[in-house]
């Protein structure tokens, strides 16, 4: 494709830098695969790695899987939240979260919230969300704020909610 402007009926070729300012930078798609190209991926001790897209089945295993990111940044701020999230599927699992059944409504859950930087216990009578831990009690879920979400943030000030 062609990128010119007609003025006066003369043609005045762009070059990219004119292009980029007239019609702004092009975000780039940080999921997309380009062979060649360094992408990062969480490893199994929650560390972001990276490593050059050749197509190996790895590196298909990796995205397929959402594991796999060239935004670094990005990936970082994913990982904290795996995490996180696995840190407080346990602490769950070990503080009666078996026993819950969200989809039937059978047993009140209650979630972590944050608003404005202030972390509460709240309940919900409704279906869980896709990665959303539950807890069997408040006081399951302010302990594990105490446990482990707070002690997390301060190891990890970084960690964006």
């Amino acid at each position: 494709m062609e990128n010119y402007l007609m003025l006066n009926g003369k043609r005045i070729d762009l070059t990219a830098e004119q292009i980029e300012t007239l019609v702004g930078k092009k975000e780039k798609d940080p999921f997309e695969r380009v062979e060649g190209e360094t992408f990062f991926y969480i490893d199994v001790d929650g560390c972001v790695e990276a490593d050059e897209d050749c197509l190996t089945s790895f590196d298909n295993d990796y995205y397929a899987a959402g594991n796999y990111c060239t935004d670094k940044e990005l990936m970082e701020q994913r990982a904290l939240h795996v995490i996180l999230n696995q840190l407080l599927w346990r602490y769950s699992m070990q503080h009666g979260g078996r026993e819950i059944d969200c989809l039937n409504n059978e047993i009140p859950a209650w979630y972590i919230r944050n608003e404005v930087g202030v972390l509460y216990a709240a309940d919900w009578c409704g279906n869980c969300g896709i990665g959303e831990i539950a807890f069997r009690s408040e006081e399951a879920a302010d302990a594990a704020i105490e446990k482990i979400v707070n002690p997390f943030m301060e190891k990890h000030p970084e960690f964006r909610w």
